[in-house]
Parts: C-alpha cells; structure tokens; sequence
C-alpha cells in the first residue's frame, strides 16, 4: 500500500511481486488546509479490507475499502467545535478499530484546550467528550463584575431617589 499526496490524493496497491492491483482516489476525503498530518493513516483488517484513517474538515474520515479497490463504507466522527488531528490507526485480530487522535477545543473564551483521545469502533457521527466545566473561571469573573456592578448602580439610583425627595420636600 502507498499513499501518494502529490497524484491527487491517491491510494496504490502493490502485490507481493509489485503488481498495481488497483488505485483509489482519495480527493474528498483528505483535507489539505491542516497544518500536519495530511498523510492517510492505513491498517489492514482480518478480511484483507484496508482501513485509511484521514483528517477531513475538523473531523476524521474512516474510509474502509475492500481488496478489489472498491469503497464499501465511510465514516466521519468528530467535528462541531472540535478540531481531530489522527495520529495512530490499529485493527486487532477481532476487527476492533482503535485509534488516537490529538483533540482540540477552543472554548467561549477562545481558551484552547488539548488532549489525546483513544477512540474505540467509531460510530458515524460521533464526537469526543466533551472537555471542561458548564462554567469557567471567566465565567464567575464575568458574573462577580456584572453582580457588583449591578449592586453599584442599583445603590446609585436609590441615593439619586432619595436627594430628588429631599430636594422636593425642601422646596415644598
């Protein structure tokens, strides 16, 4: 098996004796606006199926292609507010999909946050877990200012209250 980026994104496969069995296009399924990493991730399970594990879009591409050549599924986990770097693909003797992947998140606050994730028989659709409290330190900063902010203007008005009565009854 060869990937090769610099034929549009196509996948070879040689025999023992370097006969091309057949070629796959990987275009649409390879995303070449990451940073790293755009090289497909391959392993070969039990039924000689070839599994490419690829970055797409802030998600991963599981593409599982047969010995013939041909496409037999696709899934795509992650995505949404997450941003999937793969980094391993492995099928043991059981077809069990496994694989890690750097996960990062950037929050309300535009805080990043990272970590490596090991993924087990992806579900199409799926999503990380997700990271972190509901509320932040930034949140209760924001709530403490608003809160002591809110109690400054309220007293504030209640002392313009009071003199404008004061004044009046002055007056009167």
């Amino acid at each position: 098996m060869i990937a090769d980026l610099q034929d549009n994104f196509r996948l070879y496969y040689y025999d023992l004796d370097l006969n091309l069995q057949w070629n796959f296009s990987l275009t649409g399924y390879v995303s070449s606006s990451y940073p790293y990493h755009t090289i497909p991730i391959l392993a070969k399970d039990m039924q000689e199926n070839i599994q490419v594990l690829t970055p797409y879009l802030g998600h991963v591409s599981l593409l599982k292609i047969n010995k013939t050549g041909n496409l037999i599924s696709k899934i795509n986990w992650g995505g949404g507010t997450y941003i999937l770097y793969p980094l391993s693909l492995i099928i043991d003797s059981e077809n069990n999909i496994y694989f890690f992947s750097n996960c990062v998140y950037y929050n309300r606050w535009d805080i990043k946050y990272g970590c490596v994730i090991l993924v087990k028989n992806p579900v199409n659709g799926g999503v990380p877990p997700k990271f972190g409290s509901d509320l932040e330190l930034d949140d209760y900063l924001l709530f403490s200012v608003m809160g002591i902010s809110g109690l400054i203007s309220l007293i504030t008005v209640i002392l313009i209250l009071k003199n404008k009565k004061e004044i009046e009854k002055r007056i009167d």
